[in-house]
């Protein structure tokens, strides 16, 4: 019996991508194409671990402005590129009442900073965080860990990601698994294992 649902929350929870984000960072902050997203892309697991701040690579990326403009040029960034799905949200408070919903997201301390300025947070438990916990998808480590806190075991539960990589792992463990490509087909998916 299905006792709980983690969803992945970039890509799936907000449609939108972290190369429009990247991209947007580069023109916000008047920098060269591509300057931010290759920065962003050697610091990547250190960011998504914890090791590392998005708001550290301020000191690298531009002197052109201030650190707090940075800061406003990112959550512009963040908040014209990752777009609320709504219609998820919405299916996520109906399952609320029948199952647990957590969330198991590799993220940097930047997109834990959005979450609860938007309120993403409050709607998971567990919420878990790659950069909080110092572990990553696709690392078995970090499904282990999320059944430790769900207090459940795999074959009691589904994950849900938009990236086929991390749900193998998963798989492997007994969690049921849906690769996302939109409300529609997730909704069918879920359907399938018994979960209106």
């Amino acid at each position: 019996m299905i006792k709980a649902i983690i969803f992945d929350i970039g890509g799936v929870v907000y449609t939108g991508n972290m190369d429009d984000f990247l991209n947007q960072c580069d023109s916000l902050l008047e920098v060269p194409n591509g300057s931010f997203k290759s920065l962003f892309n050697k610091y990547k697991d250190a960011l998504i671990l914890g090791d590392k701040s998005l708001f550290d690579l301020y000191f690298e990326i531009s002197k052109e402005v201030s650190e707090n403009k940075y800061k406003e040029k990112l959550q512009q960034a963040w908040l014209s590129t990752m777009v609320i799905n709504k219609e998820l949200f919405e299916l996520i408070n109906k399952l609320k009442s029948k199952l647990r919903i957590g969330c198991l997201s590799n993220s940097t301390d930047f997109d834990i900073f959005m979450d609860k300025i938007l309120g993403t947070d409050k709607i998971f438990d567990p919420y878990i965080n790659s950069c909080k916990i110092r572990m990553k998808k696709p690392d078995k480590k970090i499904f282990e860990f999320t059944l430790k806190e769900l207090n459940i075991e795999a074959n009691e539960c589904v994950f849900i990601d938009d990236k086929k990589q991390f749900l193998e792992s998963a798989r492997k463990m007994g969690f049921k698994v849906i690769h996302y490509d939109g409300n529609k087909q997730l909704k069918e998916k879920l359907k399938v294992i018994g979960i209106e």
